[in-house]
């Protein structure tokens, strides 16, 4: 009898593993999204039109691709999953504060741009930056899509903003090294150009890796530069991977 309610409860539990796993995974989000979409017709030819995107990126970007080649970053808004919900990390990151409608603002890496359409309200413009062509195409579509005309969306990264430009507000979410090796030239050249680029009480909001965490190299480095910026915000923040609050990142707001 034991035996067998030891078989009962290992194979309940592994199902319920099997079904939190296809719960998560890139096929299931993307099929609920489209479930999702059905009785809204402007939102299907949104969605046809971005998977036309996805499937221009796989056919032609040789790089490495998030998400499975479907969203890294997802949206209420647009019923968009997504690997990470912009409306948790926005909730999460608490950046508002610092914008108001004169704000000019660079989003390096910017992925789709979903945090710059989500905040473009907020702030006078928005110069959204990353080197991958059919991402920066997809922010352009849903930017289009819902009307926004503050956001920019530009290929290439923070090498191709001209030095005469000036930032009230640098966002760094995780860009600072990359799997698609967007930009990878170290902590220390990566925030003096930031420097570089920002305005004399600007802000520079950062976010690490997960596997910063542990890194005694980051972390001494992350020292080294606070200390020429006033810190004003030094936390923990949660990854919000398809729900998923467990995964901690550094959270920085430094001030020039």
């Amino acid at each position: 009898m034991n035996l067998i309610k030891k078989i009962f409860w290992y194979t309940i539990n592994n199902l319920f593993k099997l079904i939190h796993k296809i719960s998560l995974s890139h096929t299931y989000q993307k099929s609920k999204d489209q479930i999702r979409i059905q009785f809204r017709p402007g939102l299907r030819m949104l969605h046809k039109q971005i998977n036309r995107e996805l499937y221009n990126q796989k056919l032609n970007w040789n790089k490495y691709i998030y998400a499975n080649n479907y969203m890294y970053q997802g949206w209420d808004k647009i019923f968009i999953t997504g690997l990470r919900s912009t409306d948790s990390r926005i909730q999460e990151y608490k950046i508002e504060k610092y914008l108001n409608e004169k704000s000019t603002v660079l989003d390096i890496g910017c992925n789709t741009g979903f945090v710059s359409l989500a905040l473009a309200n907020k702030v006078k413009k928005i110069y959204a930056i990353d080197h991958n062509v059919h991402l920066i195409n997809i922010g352009k579509i849903v930017s289009n899509y819902l009307g926004i005309n503050n956001v920019d969306f530009i290929v290439g990264d923070v090498f191709n903003i001209k030095n005469n430009v000036r930032f009230d507000q640098i966002w760094s979410f995780a860009s600072h090294d990359t799997n698609d090796k967007g930009i990878n030239i170290g902590l220390p050249l990566f925030f003096d150009r930031l420097d570089q680029l920002l305005k004399d009480k600007g802000t520079i909001v950062f976010e690490s890796h997960e596997h910063d965490i542990k890194n005694n190299k980051f972390i001494d480095e992350m020292k080294k530069i606070t200390n020429n910026f006033k810190l004003k915000d030094f936390r923990f923040i949660k990854k919000y991977r398809f729900g998923s609050k467990r995964i901690k990142r550094y959270f920085y707001i430094l001030e020039k």
